[in-house]
């Protein structure tokens, strides 16, 4: 499925990588709580989406956990 944002055609699965994990990070802040473990999430997310894997599922981030090298 793909969904119209912002001028550009994505898929739900890479929106939701990204969107929710920041969803998390702000919620987290706003509530003064500590944001590392969300940060590191969403990092992670934007780093399989980077890569192109936004539209494989959260299965793949199995791949970019392992790798230490910059995406």
């Amino acid at each position: 499925m793909n969904v119209q944002r912002r001028g550009t055609t994505t898929t739900t699965a890479s929106t939701a990588a990204t969107t929710t994990p920041g969803h998390l990070v702000e919620t987290t802040a706003t509530r003064g709580l500590d944001t590392r473990a969300p940060s590191a999430a969403k990092h992670t997310a934007d780093r399989a989406v980077a890569a192109g894997h936004g539209t494989e599922g959260p299965a793949r981030l199995a791949t970019v956990l392992g790798n230490d090298e910059p995406v």
